[in-house]
C-alpha cells in the first residue's frame, strides 16, 4: 500500500486563504506568466455572497489577458473552480452558459495540493479565450 499524506487545510480569514491560493498559483502556473486577483462584482439581484466568492485570473502576459484561466474558490471557501477552455466564440448559445471547468474540494485539497491540481489543468487543457466576437 502506498502511504497517503493528508493535510489540514483550513483558513482563518480570508487573507490566509488569498496567501495560499496566490502561492500555489506561483508554485504551478508556466515560467513568465503572471495571476491577479480579481475583486467580485455584485450582480443587481443576487445574494450578496454569492459577491464574496474570489476569483483570479492566470494569463501569459499583459498582451495576452484574454487567454486565460480563470481560479474561483467559493464565498465559504469549499470549492477550488479552475475554469478552462471556454471561449466567446460565435452568437450567444448553450455553450457559452455551460463552463468547462474543474472542480476541487476542500477535502481533496487534504490529499492533493492546489498546486498539483493547477498542473493538471496547464498541462491538459486549453486556457479560456475572450473577446473573438
Amino acid at each position: 500500500m502506498v502511504p497517503v499524506n493528508f493535510r489540514q487545510v483550513q483558513f482563518a480569514d480570508f487573507q490566509d486563504l488569498a496567501r495560499y491560493v496566490e502561492d500555489e498559483i506561483t508554485r504551478a502556473m508556466p515560467e513568465g506568466w503572471k495571476f491577479e486577483r480579481e475583486m467580485p462584482q455584485p450582480i443587481p439581484g443576487e445574494d450578496a455572497a454569492a459577491a464574496s466568492a474570489a476569483s483570479w485570473l492566470i494569463f501569459p502576459d499583459e498582451r495576452h489577458r484574454n487567454c486565460a484561466y480563470i481560479l474561483t474558490v467559493s464565498a465559504d471557501h469549499s470549492l477550488f473552480i479552475i475554469y478552462h477552455g471556454n471561449s466567446d466564440a460565435g452568437p450567444f448559445d448553450l455553450h457559452h452558459a455551460l463552463r468547462d471547468a474543474k472542480v476541487m474540494d476542500r477535502v481533496g485539497l487534504r490529499f492533493v495540493p492546489l498546486s498539483d491540481a493547477l498542473l493538471h489543468v496547464f498541462d491538459q487543457c486549453k486556457p479560456n479565450e475572450w473577446g473573438l466576437t
